[in-house]
């Protein structure tokens, strides 16, 4: 953050307007301590477990436990995968690599690497991809030494620490850890960004009604999604939003042809910048049916517009931010750092505005890359869960070094922001005008915990945390577009 940034941010005046907004939203929050929060903000990072990122971690006071890497009673990793490359099982090891390729993540890799609940079948997942089984085939090969572990491991048996993730850990300490939390769907990217916001992921024959809408994990409509969205509820009630993309994107470029193709996500609108762009898989808000009908398209921005309104004193009331590529931390493309010092530079401006007193940000990753992790998903619907993803949550009244064990998934995101902007009001098809197929209300599935919990309204409002790692600026990269072996990681990098 630039000298004149923060400046601006401490002398502008009190104000929680969306620019296009002439007055903040009243208080409908159920649970009127929620009245306290005013602003929700969530920063979506990419692919990543919640052992890859946190199987590790230890409060400072080592009174909070989290449902991390399984240990024997004597100390050592129980996890043991087969692999018959190598000849053995592979057990996690700590990387220092900041680049990591990781595995597929898409339906298919997802039902392999879970595996009926066993949770044992990453590596052969690995083998999916064109990518990450080179080194699981040939884990001697020259170029693969800094993708595989001690005894050969892939990468997706790799896990970092906070020696690796200072800014992460160090939010953790200060806020709340979620140890439960699960992707939505099990999949890749662009459904689990439909669920972010609309708590639903589906395949629609005519882009203009809902009703011919069916739930898939592997939507391939074309780019126009007619069911309800958040932001129905939100315009009900006189809320503002924003949906934040990197500086490049081209926001208004409409992916042309019929059904939607995942490579698509980068090949159609590609910029020329494209490492400062977010891929059209992560964005979806800008095309759903209600925000196109009702000229909101405006309210998805690009973060140099965010800073700016941040700067000049207004804040939506609930804002999603996108990484660009380059920040994205997603294995084969973006290195760890570049990720790390963006959000720790969201967080340190947020924390040095005049809108933190009354702020949470929650932080997650949208699926699991690839990455090892131990914990059985649960079942919800036939869409997900998918696998467990890292997740934490800073805020003046965050209960402080807390693990919370609820379990947790996006769609708690969206019944925090109906339970504090909506009065309660859930997505329902049946009650919120917008009638569609879906089975299943997620925000009501009574085994999905309350993110009210993870707070202390009874404490005085505690100051912004003072994250570890360079500013933003000091580690941009270079980091390569796609992982190829021409290019060769270091772990200096």
């Amino acid at each position: 953050m630039t000298a004149f940034l923060l400046v601006a941010l401490l002398l502008v005046p009190r104000s929680s307007v969306h620019p296009a907004n002439a007055q903040a939203a009243p208080c409908t929050a159920v649970n009127q301590d929620l009245c306290k929060i005013n602003h929700l903000i969530f920063i979506v990072q990419e692919n990543r477990s919640f052992d890859h990122y946190f199987g590790t971690y230890q409060s400072p006071d080592l009174t909070q436990t989290v449902d991390g890497l399984p240990r024997t009673a004597g100390g050592d990793f129980s996890t043991c995968l087969p692999d018959r490359y190598l000849g053995h099982c592979a057990k996690p090891y700590h990387s220092t690599n900041m680049y990591n390729v990781g595995g597929p993540h898409s339906m298919m890799a997802s039902t392999v690497d879970v595996n009926r609940g066993k949770m044992d079948g990453f590596i052969k997942g690995a083998l999916i991809g064109a990518d990450s089984r080179v080194c699981v085939m040939d884990p001697k090969a020259a170029k693969c030494r800094d993708l595989t572990g001690p005894q050969g491991q892939p990468d997706v048996m790799a896990y970092h620490t906070g020696d690796e993730l200072p800014a992460y850990w160090a939010a953790a300490d200060y806020g709340v850890l979620q140890d439960h939390m699960f992707s939505p769907v099990a999949s890749w990217s662009l459904p689990v960004h439909l669920f972010l916001v609309s708590g639903w992921s589906a395949s629609c024959r005519n882009t203009d009604k809902a009703s011919t809408c069916v739930g898939t994990k592997q939507p391939r409509s074309p780019w126009s999604f007619p069911w309800a969205d958040i932001s129905v509820l939100l315009r009900a009630n006189n809320v503002s939003w924003n949906y934040v993309v990197g500086d490049s994107t081209l926001i208004n470029c409409h992916p042309s042809g019929a059904a939607f193709d995942p490579r698509q996500s980068r090949t159609i609108c590609t910029p020329a910048n494209e490492e400062d762009s977010t891929t059209k898989g992560w964005m979806p808000m800008r095309w759903f049916k209600s925000v196109m009908d009702n000229d909101q398209a405006s309210n998805v921005e690009h973060l140099r517009d965010f800073q700016a309104h941040l700067a000049a004193g207004q804040l939506a009331d609930v804002t999603w931010i996108m990484p660009s590529l380059r920040t994205s931390e997603h294995p084969g493309h973006a290195g760890i750092k570049p990720g790390q010092a963006y959000v720790k530079d969201l967080i340190d401006t947020i924390g040095a505005s005049p809108f933190w007193n009354d702020s949470a940000i929650f932080v997650t990753w949208d699926d699991w890359g690839g990455f090892y992790d131990h914990v059985k998903p649960p079942y919800i619907d036939n869409l997900g869960y998918g696998i467990r993803v890292p997740g934490f949550m800073v805020s003046p009244y965050a209960k402080q070094s807390y693990v919370d064990h609820q379990t947790l998934s996006f769609d708690a995101y969206l019944k925090l922001i109906e339970d504090r902007f909506a009065g309660g009001a859930r997505l329902d098809p049946t009650t919120d005008g917008w009638p569609d197929p879906r089975k299943v209300v997620r925000e009501s599935v009574p085994l999905l915990g309350d993110l009210v919990n993870e707070f202390d309204f009874t404490q005085p409002p505690r100051p912004a945390p003072v994250l570890p790692g360079p500013p933003r600026s000091a580690d941009s990269g270079p980091w390569p577009e796609r992982w190829s072996f021409a290019y060769d990681p270091t772990p200096t990098n």
